[in-house]
């Protein structure tokens, strides 16, 4: 937190805790920082339609992949405009409580659509970026196949199936939790609708022990059907449901606001507007798996098995053998030491594999071969990912 604004957050709380307001501070710490960092606003500087960009504008641009929920976000701020306000720091430029408050409402229920539509917008704009590279190497008509490749996909049957179960509910919606999150029983209804034991197992088949290494490298993995952990308790530890779920509001297909989840998705009336959703829903799959492999890994396999990269079918473990030689250096940087690097590296790539198995980026056999899919997404990735292997479009 910045300095400066320490002893600010430190009077707040305690007003607030006298008057029994309740609030979020470090939510209002990470939308205090979005409007310093994009829009020189200082904290105490609320002018007249400043709320509607920070909501609006500014988290969908510039926010967390997560954003909060604009009922969680406003009812912090409104606390926080109070305590200006009655404590004499307001700037005197700035809007009145009630003032802001009532363009906050007006603009929490755009909030939601325009971080989903964000995620589209910057998926289309790698794409866009990628283009002229991409038209290079594939010819048009490969446009056709990439479009086939994505609508013959696991992945997008199942998102199609959870849009299909949100529009069976009540006037063609599901009431969820407050935070855009399923409630236990319809993560449970899903897991047994879209039968996503399978794709469990070989989520778990994926995350192997090192002495287990030789047998995980087989091009064609052994899955077991996973059954349904009682012991799961919130979404997120069903990570079956959680990505689908995750993607489908990220990508736009679905909406949530204020606890109602409706689909927004009208399907592409072409080719090239099946790839852009796809890229959308890819990347937005990407952002989900960034926090469980490496996603230059999966750069490498996409690259390595499509021909117009270059490349060709291969086997696991030339793959695995390809990713060490790429990072061995880094590893040894690490500590660890040679003779572990197959293991390590292994791991990260089958495992990031595992996660997009079901997007018919590449066809599995003795040899896995690349799709006209896996190399549109190559270009896009690969054009948003950092130097440092982050994903964050680069400038």
């Amino acid at each position: 937190m910045d300095p400066v604004l320490q002893p600010v957050i430190d009077d707040l709380l305690v007003w607030a805790g006298r008057r029994g307001h309740q609030l979020d501070v470090d939510l209002l710490v990470q939308a205090l920082d979005l409007r310093l960092l994009h829009d020189d606003l200082g904290d105490n500087h609320w002018p007249a339609g400043s709320v509607r960009q920070l909501m609006v504008e500014r988290y969908p641009a510039s926010g967390p992949v997560e954003p909060p929920a604009a009922e969680e976000l406003l009812a912090t701020l409104e606390v926080f405009w109070r305590f200006l306000r009655s404590d004499g720091r307001m700037n005197v430029r700035s809007a009145s409580p009630a003032e802001l408050v009532a363009e906050g409402r007006k603009a929490r229920g755009r909030m939601a659509k325009a971080c989903q539509e964000a995620a589209m917008v910057t998926a289309r704009r790698a794409l866009a970026e990628q283009e002229q590279a991409r038209d290079r190497l594939i010819p048009a008509s490969d446009v056709r196949a990439s479009a086939a490749d994505f609508r013959a996909s696991g992945l997008w049957r199942q998102l199609r199936a959870l849009m299909d179960w949100v529009a069976a509910g009540p006037e063609g919606t599901r009431q969820v939790l407050p935070v855009g999150d399923l409630e236990m029983g319809q993560v449970r209804e899903l897991w047994e609708l879209l039968d996503l034991g399978v794709w469990t197992g070989r989520f778990r088949a994926a995350d192997f022990d090192a002495d287990e290494v030789p047998a995980a490298l087989a091009s064609v993995p052994v899955v077991s059907r996973v059954a349904w952990d009682e012991g799961w308790a919130v979404q997120a530890d069903c990570p079956a449901v959680d990505r689908l779920w995750w993607v489908a509001v990220r990508a736009g297909l679905l909406t949530v606001v204020e606890g109602t989840a409706r689909g927004v998705l009208d399907e592409p009336s072409d080719a090239q507007g099946w790839v852009e959703l796809a890229m959308a829903v890819l990347y937005c799959t990407a952002e989900w798996c960034a926090y469980e492999t490496s996603l230059e890994a999966l750069c490498l396999v996409l690259m390595m098995t499509s021909e117009p990269a270059g490349g060709g079918p291969a086997t696991l473990r030339e793959l695995v053998q390809a990713w060490v030689d790429s990072v061995r250096a880094d590893l040894l940087d690490l500590g660890i030491a040679e003779t572990s690097a197959l293991d390590e590296a292994g791991w990260d790539l089958v495992h990031g594999m595992a996660l997009f198995d079901d997007a018919n980026l590449w066809r599995r056999g003795h040899r896995i071969e690349g799709t006209a899919l896996g190399w549109d997404f190559c270009t896009v990735l690969s054009g948003a990912l950092d130097d440092n292997g982050v994903l964050g479009l680069q400038e």
